[in-house]
């Protein structure tokens, strides 16, 4: 078995350092199979869009309620539908009879906190981008986009399809999507009770698919996990009857008076009738532990292991010797910065920026700076190819430290920090304010990681950070890279 695997460069740990120990190395190889043959069933699964296993959490696969009817867009998913500029005909919503029913029992005073249903949370939108699509085949590409098309569409089509999805706009409604099924799950409408919920964070957003602007897509999700105060609401995006793209998004609640930590109706959770919920609310408590111990081990608290700092002396001393056109390395760039004064119409239902529309402003800041990052390397071809060519992969986290407020001088510093043995780039995304009201300088509200790959014969650059703050950053994103994919972060591999 160990022969079998040293055979695969690509999946094995580097025995590099531990050659001259045969026994130390042999452990090191069990280790790591065990952590793979034992581990639980799903772990390990195929990832349709680049054709190859990787070890990362298995895609959410949220089931039907058994008892669904349809519902008003409006009434159900106010905020999500409110965000279109042009609300078309044809937005179907769909709720479960286990919501109606908890709505009446929620009714008037509070009494006590009751454990509900996930089916209780579950709320699924279809928008239907098919219609309206192009008519006249020799009118210009960007004009046969209809009334919803236009909202959604990028203008010189994905990698895969025709028109790709703008990710941006779609992580905007997905924050909308997630908020109102937290809503649903707390009664955040009941007057005897007022709660503010905040976002915290999302995670785990993986791109399955190539999403297409030309056919309709579902937004379905649920509270699957809940705290004293805290919740994870799992989304997903179906088109073409298959699993496009999974997010998890987590929410606090807090008292709409005192602000403090407001206490929720936990999950109710049986393992005789639903053992799927438990199994999910499981997965959900190992996934936020996981985010504890890495923000314990960030390296902007902690410094680097001895490992890591031997791999970045190591690339280090290569960089310097060989810092000529015989490398196949380029020196990590300037991280591109934009500046916006955050205006009124971008509040939410609380007064502050809404949170899906930072996601959106630090998405399409990041998917640039992979494109330029891509054109820096190859520069004789036309921008627009490197555009359709970088498609999103993974959302590994986003933070959401500090709450934007209006009038804020909002800055948004996005660049590549790393890139992976496969060609896959980390970009790293920060979000800093300025307080119109103080002379401070900018404080930092938000964080946002994200991996990009690239279609064709694209490939990105390996990136050489000349600084020590960018080795730490370099060593950030190969662990957020490694870490999804359950490798270790001390294998001296780049």
């Amino acid at each position: 078995l160990i022969s079998k695997l040293t055979e695969t460069r690509r999946l094995r740990p580097s025995l590099n350092d531990t050659r001259s120990d045969p026994l130390v190395a042999c452990r090191k190889m069990l280790r790591w199979t065990a952590s793979r043959v034992v581990a639980p069933a799903g772990r390990l699964h195929s990832c349709p869009r680049r054709g190859m296993a990787a070890f990362r959490d298995p895609p959410s696969c949220l089931p039907t309620p058994a008892r669904v009817v349809e519902a008003t867009p409006r009434a159900v998913a106010p905020y999500t539908v409110g965000l279109l500029r042009r609300v078309p005909d044809g937005v179907v919503a769909q709720v479960s009879e286990s919501y109606t029913e908890w709505k009446q029992k929620e009714e008037g005073p509070v009494e006590s906190l009751h454990p509900k249903p996930w089916e209780a949370s579950w709320l699924s939108v279809t928008f239907p981008l098919a219609r309206g699509g192009p008519t006249d085949p020799a009118s210009p590409a960007l004009f046969k986009l209809g009334a919803v098309n236009e909202q959604f569409a990028m203008p010189y089509g994905g990698a895969g399809t025709r028109h790709g999805v703008r990710h941006g706009r779609l992580f905007e409604l997905l924050d909308a999507f997630t908020g109102e099924i937290a809503m649903r799950h707390t009664n955040h409408t009941n007057p005897a009770r007022p709660l503010t919920l905040v976002t915290a964070g999302a995670d785990s957003m993986e791109s399955l698919s190539e999403l297409d602007a030309t056919a309709d897509f579902t937004l379905t999700g649920a509270v699957t996990r809940v705290g004293r105060s805290s919740l994870e609401v799992t989304a997903e995006v179906r088109q073409h009857n298959s699993l496009a793209l999974t997010s998890r998004f987590h929410y606090v609640a807090r008292d709409a008076t005192t602000y403090g930590a407001a206490e929720i109706n936990p999950l109710q959770l049986d393992p005789t009738t639903d053992p799927e919920a438990v199994a999910r609310a499981a997965d959900a408590a190992r996934r936020a532990k996981g985010r504890r111990d890495r923000a314990e081990a960030s390296l902007y608290h902690s410094p680097p292991t001895a490992a890591e700092s031997k791999l970045i002396h190591t690339r280090h001393s290569e960089w310097v010797q060989y810092a000529d056109t015989s490398s196949q390395r380029v020196q990590m760039p300037e991280p591109l910065r934009s500046v916006n004064v955050m205006q009124m119409d971008n509040r939410n239902i609380h007064g502050k920026i809404f949170g899906g529309y930072l996601l959106r402003k630090a998405y399409e800041a990041a998917w640039s700076s992979a494109v330029e990052l891509l054109a820096s390397k190859n520069g004789s071809a036309e921008t627009v190819q490197y555009m359709a060519a970088v498609q999103l992969s993974r959302v590994s986290e986003v933070h959401f430290l500090l709450p934007v407020e209006v009038g804020n001088m909002l800055d948004i510093s996005s660049g590549p920090v790393y890139t992976a043995p496969d060609g896959t780039v980390v970009v790293m995304t920060d979000c800093r304010v300025k307080n119109h009201r103080a002379a401070s300088g900018y404080t930092l509200t938000n964080r946002m990681i994200y991996e990009f790959s690239t279609a064709g014969e694209h490939r990105m650059p390996e990136l050489q950070p000349v600084s020590y703050g960018g080795m730490l950053a370099w060593l950030e994103g190969r662990r957020h890279y490694r870490d999804a994919r359950g490798l270790d972060i001390d294998d001296m591999d780049p």
